[in-house]
């Protein structure tokens, strides 16, 4: 009789899981892009600082509240929209600190840093040729639009004199460049000659912290008495070991053959240049994508 409640329970869970399956799959494009809106409609009542309460407020409850993911931070995991978009609120106390989707990029935040990486782009096997570098933000790829779309020869429509006036300069930016002035090997005083003195200094007086802007951080590491990285707090990625830029959020909308990007990952610019996360808007055009981590290519299928 037992065995028979076990193989019930376990034919349910496979229906179940089928159907979870199915609708999944049901899900259109358009259906995408909805879950999309509703979740930036959620994010834009936000703002960083708000008191828990006054988020709950607006939100409603999430679905659960799980804590200390990330250190002292409390994370209110999670708010879901349709096709597998969700929000997870981080909180330093009671105050708001970030509204995460699920790559992992906070949606309140105005700006990021940029790796700069140099592997070939394909489209339809033919090299992507561009004077502006693909960068990586929180693991995606992002690409130059403009000239993207060109080789795509798909219109694009976008407004980038609107979208930088009088940007102010941002705590990454000053970070980005105090760190241009710093090379491996420096000591100490010739650190503090480049960029001034540190916020804070470490016992051991090797290890010192520099602040930019409102919360960015740089933890300078020394050994020997001379400099070793350049640890950024986010996402401890040493700024030493590669090229990095500041990359601004786009506010205003892009069309593309005269229908708006709706993408789930921030479109940004980068010196001058609006950069779409090349997953996501290849979706909207029904186009492949993979990366080729062995021969360290992007290759685009439109056929």
């Amino acid at each position: 009789m037992q065995n028979k409640y076990i193989v019930l329970i376990f034919l349910i869970l496979v229906f179940l899981t089928v159907t979870f399956f199915a609708q999944e799959e049901k899900f259109t494009l358009e259906d995408k892009k909805a879950s999309i809106i509703a979740l930036k409609e959620a994010v834009a009542k936000l703002s960083v600082g708000m008191i828990d309460d006054n988020v709950y407020e607006l939100m409603g409850d999430p679905m659960s509240t799980p804590t200390d993911l990330f250190g002292s931070a409390k994370i209110n995991d999670l708010y879901s929209y349709g096709d597998g978009q969700i929000l997870w609120l981080s909180f330093k106390g009671v105050e708001l600190f970030g509204a995460l989707n699920k790559d992992g990029f906070n949606l309140l935040s105005t700006d990021y840093t940029a790796k700069v990486v140099n592997f070939t782009v394909l489209i339809n096997d033919k090299k992507m040729i561009t004077s502006d570098p693909n960068v990586i933000i929180n693991n995606k790829v992002y690409v130059p639009i403009e000239c993207f779309a060109e080789q795509l020869e798909i219109k694009v429509s976008l407004d980038k004199d609107m979208q930088q006036k009088e940007l102010p300069i941002t705590g990454i930016e000053q970070m980005i460049e105090a760190v241009g002035k710093l090379n491996k090997g420096m000591t100490v005083d010739e650190v503090e000659l480049q960029i001034g003195e540190p916020t804070y200094i470490y016992k051991s007086n090797l290890d010192r912290t520099y602040s930019f802007g409102n919360t960015e951080t740089l933890k300078l590491l020394f050994l020997d008495g001379k400099l070793s990285s350049t640890l950024y707090y986010r996402d401890s990625s040493d700024l030493l070991s590669a090229k990095y830029v500041a990359a601004k959020v786009v506010v205003s909308p892009i069309f593309i053959n005269n229908n708006e990007l709706i993408v789930s990952n921030p479109i940004v610019f980068i010196n001058s240049q609006v950069y779409v996360p090349v997953e996501n808007f290849a979706e909207q055009l029904g186009i492949k994508v993979n990366f080729d981590e062995e021969s360290q290519q992007l290759e685009i299928t439109t056929k």
